[in-house]
């Protein structure tokens, strides 16, 4: 939900909205400790993995979803940007 949208729900303002949104932290994930990694078993067996990595001709091509902005006009909504 955009911070124009979320503004008149909880009676504030756009500014407001955006400035409590930059305060929240985005959930990471914690450091594994390490203790944590399980040992490796000398003289164990293991089965080989086999990945598959294969493209369906007949695949359909999905739409992007349409989303309808406060001011009623319909848009894609927009990939999603790798942060780095």
């Amino acid at each position: 939900m955009s911070t124009r949208a979320i503004a008149p729900i909880v009676g504030t303002s756009q500014m407001q909205v955006s400035r409590d949104v930059r305060q929240v932290k985005p959930y990471v994930s914690p450091e594994p400790r390490g203790d944590s990694y399980p040992e490796l078993v000398e003289g164990a067996e293991t089965e080989p993995v086999e990945v598959y990595q294969s493209i369906s001709r007949d695949a359909e091509l999905i739409e992007p979803v349409k989303v309808t902005g406060m001011d009623g006009k319909e848009y894609t909504r927009p990939t999603p940007r790798i942060r780095g």
